[in-house]
């Protein structure tokens, strides 16, 4: 990771000069959204500051075990008389879907996107960085500030949330950091289990559903699968029960390029997106109005469902078009 010592010193150095402290992350947050936050708040609780944690969207089922997420609360708006408001893993302020930010009078971003728009007063973005997690791990580190038990097991659980389990963003330092994690006390096991190990009975009623969506393009390339409302509804499941299903798809022999269309309110969708190989999905991303890595990226579509069927398939298959002219160059 690129060193960012001065700019971590500058942050905590304004953190510990507040009093009240704001800690939000993206819609819909994930194990890295709410592991960082948590992870963070354990460092600000120990120096005895007050951390507002706050998010659009609950706590998902499978993190609830944390230490301190009971204390996430889920709000429309950021609540005022803030001195400093953390952005945690949102490339721009619009991913946190909250309003009322612009009153706080600092803004802090912390975030491993390589699309992050630097829109804070402090930013802190390591693309290299497999997940926050491990940004606030090497902040606690250099600045050998206290942390607790829980700070490591956060920590931890961010790294194997944003690697699906070291499937993803692998390098050595993302070993290094389990390691260390680990030798600290990180009930390593445990953690994976309760993270991806006990899935409600819903969860598989949906995947099911969801495989029966499964379409193969472009001769096998491209796969493409799909939760709509009505399928939520009838197995009673919750968007936070999809998580990973697209990498199911992703796993069929033959493809390149995955997506899982997942209606989150009437005619709107988010588009998760997978690659295998070199492929680059960022690009595409941004295009849409979206973002994420070049291997994981996402955005949100409005229309029917058939009009956003539609739109990401010539999308994709635009996309393996292109890499396969670039393929083509380069070899000749």
């Amino acid at each position: 990771m690129t060193d960012h010592a001065d700019t971590m010193g500058r942050i905590w150095q304004r953190l510990m000069e507040a009093d009240r402290i704001g800690i939000c992350s993206h819609a819909y947050p994930d194990g890295d959204a709410i592991g960082s936050q948590l992870a963070l708040a354990e460092l600000l609780w120990a120096q005895g500051k007050e951390v507002i944690l706050m998010n659009r969207h609950n706590v998902p089922e499978n993190l609830r075990f944390l230490k301190g997420s009971e204390a996430v609360r889920v709000v429309g708006a950021v609540p005022p008389g803030l001195d400093v408001l953390v952005f945690i893993e949102c490339t721009e302020p619009r991913r946190a879907d909250l309003t009322g930010w612009e009153q706080c009078p600092l803004w802090v971003n912390i975030d491993h996107h390589a699309c992050n728009t630097r829109y804070a007063h402090l930013n802190w973005v390591a693309p290299g960085a497999p997940c926050v997690g491990t940004m606030l791990y090497e902040l606690q580190q250099r600045l050998g500030l206290p942390a607790s038990p829980a700070f490591y097991e956060d920590v931890y659980v961010a790294l194997i949330s944003d690697t699906a389990n070291f499937q993803y963003n692998l390098r050595p330092d993302t070993f290094r950091w389990a390691y260390e994690l680990v030798q600290r006390g990180v009930p390593a096991e445990e953690l994976v289990r309760r993270v991806f190990g006990q899935y409600p009975e819903r969860r598989w009623r949906l995947l099911r559903m969801a495989l029966d969506t499964l379409q193969l393009r472009m001769d096998g390339r491209i796969a493409l699968m799909t939760v709509t409302q009505s399928m939520l509804q009838a197995v009673d499941a919750r968007y936070e029960d999809t998580d990973g299903f697209v990498d199911y798809a992703l796993k069929t022999r033959g493809v390149q390029v995955a997506a899982l269309l997942k209606e989150i309110e009437p005619a709107t969708f988010r588009v998760s997106l997978r690659a295998n190989g070199q492929i680059d999905l960022l690009p595409l991303a941004k295009r849409f109005g979206g973002g994420g890595h070049s291997r994981a990226a996402a955005l949100v579509l409005r229309g029917s469902l058939g009009e956003v069927q539609a739109r990401v398939l010539a999308a994709l298959e635009g996309l393996l078009r292109d890499e396969g002219r670039m393929t083509k160059a380069s070899s000749g």
